[in-house]
């Protein structure tokens, strides 16, 4: 058995096993697995694609709110679960919580690679630092927009279900959703980057007019790269979190996430602040 073999066996063993051994870290532990998403997500156009995106986090925000409201809308009227004027206690069955949570999450991911197509028709017209620019400014009128939107809370957000089971359990379960998430995504990029597609989203990173001239539709290529890293995206505000808000996307929430993708391994080592409060697009408070 090679080096490289041994030591992925041994990262495996390790990410069955930490919430056992570290049981009171088992929320740090999720939210590393969380960052690790993140890193991979923005590296499939900031690394590989040299398009540094200032403006995933909209992906993220955009996911938080449809898997919300989805798995709202199959239990309750949203526009009452949302109101400021409504008060009630709002309960979710397991069944419930995890039917929404799933449908939610499935629903996020295809709504948020087809935003991502569409914005990129345009934005993608744009590049280096015109095109970081231009995403944040994506995300800050997308932070606008929804704070603007009373049907989905305005400027207080959306409170998402809370897991109803034991929270010990549940933590547990984030933690495997996370990880599980995390190796599917690196297996996946890890042969996609061998494939042909792979060879082009470089070649654009390289030289994007001679990939032009060699025949590559650099513009279908750096769409679809878009599309999955935002399909992927909205995956890890959904699973963690009990509020979102609106604001917060050219604030901190922006430097923070960024942070992640710009330090070590593949641009990616960083922190992530949560806090209670009306003023985060897309960022989510830990609920366990």
């Amino acid at each position: 058995m090679g080096k490289r073999a041994v030591f992925y066996l041994a990262l495996i063993i390790f990410m069955i096993i930490a919430p056992f051994v570290f049981p009171v870290f088992k929320t740090q532990l999720a939210t590393v697995w969380l960052m690790i998403i993140v890193a991979l997500t923005w590296d499939m156009t900031g690394g590989q694609m040299g398009y540094n995106s200032l403006g995933n986090i909209t992906f993220y925000g955009t996911g938080m709110y449809v898997a919300a409201v989805v798995a709202i809308a199959l239990v309750y009227d949203v526009g009452e679960y949302t109101g400021s004027s409504g008060g009630g206690i709002y309960k979710f069955t397991e069944a419930e919580y995890f039917t929404g949570m799933f449908l939610g999450m499935l629903a996020a991911g295809l709504f948020c690679s087809l935003i991502a197509v569409i914005i990129g028709y345009i934005t993608f017209g744009l590049r280096g630092p015109y095109f970081a620019i231009g995403t944040l400014g994506v995300a800050i009128a997308a932070g606008e927009l929804v704070s603007n939107w009373d049907w989905v809370g305005g400027g207080q957000g959306i409170a998402l279900p809370v897991y109803p089971g034991d929270l010990e359990y549940g933590k547990i379960l984030f933690y495997f959703l996370f990880a599980g998430t995390g190796v599917v995504l690196f297996l996946f990029l890890k042969w996609l980057y061998s494939t042909r597609f792979g060879a082009a989203i470089n070649a654009i990173r390289d030289d994007e007019e001679k990939a032009e001239a060699m025949g590559i539709h650099t513009l279908q290529y750096k769409l679809a790269a878009w599309a999955m890293a935002a399909f992927f995206r909205r995956r890890r505000g959904r699973y963690f979190g009990v509020s979102a808000d609106p604001f917060r996307a050219a604030g901190d929430s922006l430097s923070d996430h960024q942070s992640w993708h710009l330090h070590g391994g593949l641009r990616s080592l960083g922190r992530q602040r949560h806090a209670l409060g009306p003023d985060r697009w897309g960022d989510t408070v830990p609920c366990l």
